[in-house]
């Protein structure tokens, strides 16, 4: 076998590998999916119990303490979900070297926008002291390109669910942003509550569907 033979051999050997591990990946974000869906299901609830149950300032502490948990706990099995992406992230970039320089603009941007999120965090829990919990509204907005992002550092071609989740989050967050200009506080619960059961409703639909569809990328090539 010759020189550029034994180079061709070696791609396609790769590109196998990709494609099982895009297989992988898939399955490994309708996971995460799940994960957070079910993450936020339990914000939800433990939400609606304490305002319920425990009308005074310690409610807001054993609310923010329930979702600093569901949070750091949610975030723990999601790292532990996508230890296969790294090796992903490595193929490709022996594959395409256009991948490459993305992905070093990627963090460029990723830092930039951290950035301007605790800014913006910032100002808002200056300027909305009685509203503090405003100032997690611009990591939402986070948290749509973090998603976005991921997804594209994952496949060459962002499934469907994945613009599923990342515009239903977007859609959340924007819910959110509209409550800013709301008098009443029983509207802007209701606005919340229905735009967090329909982000929870989606993100359950998107693990269905990625763990349904994951196969597909073994098929493709």
């Amino acid at each position: 076998m010759n020189g550029p033979e034994y180079s061709e051999k070696l791609d396609e050997i790769a590109r196998i590998a990709v494609r099982r591990q895009s297989y992988m990946l898939r399955r490994s974000w309708g996971m995460y999916y799940a994960i957070w869906a079910s993450g936020f299901t339990f914000m939800l609830l433990s939400s609606i119990i304490i305002f319920t149950f425990v009308r005074n300032p310690a409610g807001y502490l054993i609310l923010l303490s329930s979702i600093f948990f569901i949070v750091f706990f949610s975030g723990y099995l999601s790292r532990r979900v996508f230890r296969i992406a790294a090796r992903t992230e490595d193929l490709r970039h022996l594959l395409d070297d256009k991948y490459h320089a993305w992905s070093r603009r990627y963090t460029v941007y990723y830092w930039v926008i951290f950035i301007l999120t605790l800014i913006a965090a910032a100002v808002l829990g200056h300027i909305m002291p009685k509203y503090s919990y405003y100032s997690a509204v611009p990591f939402l907005y986070f948290i749509s390109y973090y998603v976005y992002s991921h997804l594209r550092r994952s496949f060459e071609k962002i499934p469907s669910e994945g613009y599923v989740s990342i515009f239903s989050m977007l859609a959340f967050a924007i819910a959110l942003t509209s409550t800013m200009f709301t008098v009443s506080s029983y509207l802007r619960g209701i606005i919340a509550l229905i735009s967090l059961t329909a982000l929870i409703a989606s993100w359950f639909w998107c693990s269905i569907y990625a763990l349904y569809h994951a196969r597909e990328g073994l098929e493709i090539g």
